[in-house]
């Protein structure tokens, strides 16, 4: 069977362009080959993963209710304790506080059934002698003024007269010295009402040394100008024998 040279043309052809395309390709590569390339060494780079925080949480603030308003309470005066403003007052000094309950407090309490006695004041004990209720006078108390501190003091109280403490004879036979430290109250007037030894070397010290502040005398403590009693911590009084 005879091939007919149209065909075997073409199939040279094919088998030409077939293998010009292999040697192409060899060709190529061996001009540049894979091993040839350059390739850079890899580096490590650390890498730290920072850990997410969560937000701080805001603090959830309490709502405050408003306190209640405290009313103030108004403290009545017991009729025991009541004066007629109307009279003049007798002095305290002069009356003589009588145990019992005042007449006022008699005439205006409802009702009856308790028997009481008739007197002036119920802050005190109660008498053996009894005091028929016409001779019973109005009683009013007098505060005792406090004592002012000295740092609010306009000027300081200063000795008036001022009394020198007896040596003791049996301190001073012993050739004994020594030392004496007071606290003592001074009133309005100047004049001293407690006396507290603080420290004293010995007894008898502190005895003559009380016994000297008491006769003393004192031009009182002021303040805005007017006297008012106040105290003295660490008055010393020293005791010393003559050479």
């Amino acid at each position: 069977m005879k091939i007919p040279g149209y065909f075997i043309v073409m199939g040279f052809l094919f088998s030409a362009s077939i293998h010009g395309g292999l040697i192409y390709y060899f060709l190529s590569m061996r001009n540049n080959p894979v091993e040839n390339q350059f390739y850079p060494s890899s580096i490590l780079v650390p890498v730290k993963i920072l850990k997410k925080e969560n937000p701080p949480e805001k603090p959830v603030l309490k709502e405050e209710k408003p306190k209640p308003v405290m009313k103030k309470e108004t403290k009545t005066v017991p009729v025991s304790h009541r004066r007629n403003l109307s009279e003049k007052p007798s002095k305290a000094e002069n009356v003589k506080p009588v145990f019992g309950v005042t007449k006022q407090t008699v005439m205006n309490a409802k009702g009856a059934g308790m028997g009481v006695r008739i007197g002036n004041t119920v802050m005190k004990e109660q008498e053996e002698a009894y005091t028929p209720p016409e001779k019973v006078k109005e009683y009013v108390s007098v505060p005792v003024p406090v004592p002012v501190p000295v740092f609010e003091l306009t000027t300081m109280p200063v000795f008036k007269k001022k009394v020198k403490p007896e040596y003791p004879e049996e301190l001073k036979e012993e050739e004994l010295e020594g030392e004496v430290a007071l606290s003592i109250t001074i009133d309005e007037k100047g004049k001293v009402t407690e006396v507290t030894v603080i420290r004293a070397d010995h007894i008898l010290f502190a005895e003559a040394a009380v016994k000297a502040i008491k006769a003393s005398i004192f031009e009182p403590a002021t303040k805005n100008n007017e006297p008012v009693s106040t105290i003295l911590d660490d008055l010393v009084y020293t005791f010393v024998l003559d050479e």
